[in-house]
C-alpha cells in the first residue's frame, strides 16, 4: 500500500493507514521506516493498528468527506482478477467516516 499507492499522493498530503493489529506484516514497519527516510518531508505518514480483527472493508477515505470501496485487498489488487473501485453515496460515507474515526482514535501507533 505504501510503496505502490500512498507514495503517489500529492505533496503535502497527510497519509493515514489503519490496519488490523492481528494481520499486519513486519514488512509494513520496514516500509514505514523507508517512508520516513525518503518521503516524510513531502508527505506525512501515520500508521495505526486497530485491535484484533476489527477491520474488513477495503476503504479509501479522503478529507473526512469521501469514501471509496475497493473490491479486493490492496495486496492482491490487479494481480488475481479484475476488481472495482466504487465511491460510496454521501450518507453511507458519513457513517463509515464516523465509525472509522472511532476505530482510529482507539488504535495504537505502529511506530512511536
Amino acid at each position: 500500500v505504501l510503496t505502490d499507492y500512498a507514495a503517489l499522493a500529492s505533496e503535502k498530503v497527510a497519509v493515514r493507514l489503519l490496519t488490523n493489529e492481528a494481520e499486519y506484516e513486519e514488512s509494513l514497519i520496514t516500509a514505514a521506516q523507508r517512508w520516513a527516510q525518503q518521503l516524510e518531508r513531502y508527505r506525512e505518514l501515520t500508521i495505526r493498528l486497530a485491535a484484533g480483527q476489527t477491520l474488513h472493508d477495503r476503504l479509501i477515505l479522503v478529507d473526512s468527506a469521501k469514501v471509496w470501496v475497493l473490491g479486493q485487498s490492496f495486496n492482491t489488487l490487479a494481480k488475481r482478477k479484475h476488481t472495482s473501485l466504487v465511491r460510496m453515496r454521501p450518507e453511507a460515507a458519513r457513517r463509515k467516516i464516523a465509525i472509522y474515526g472511532e476505530i482510529w482514535k482507539d488504535a495504537k501507533p505502529l511506530l512511536p
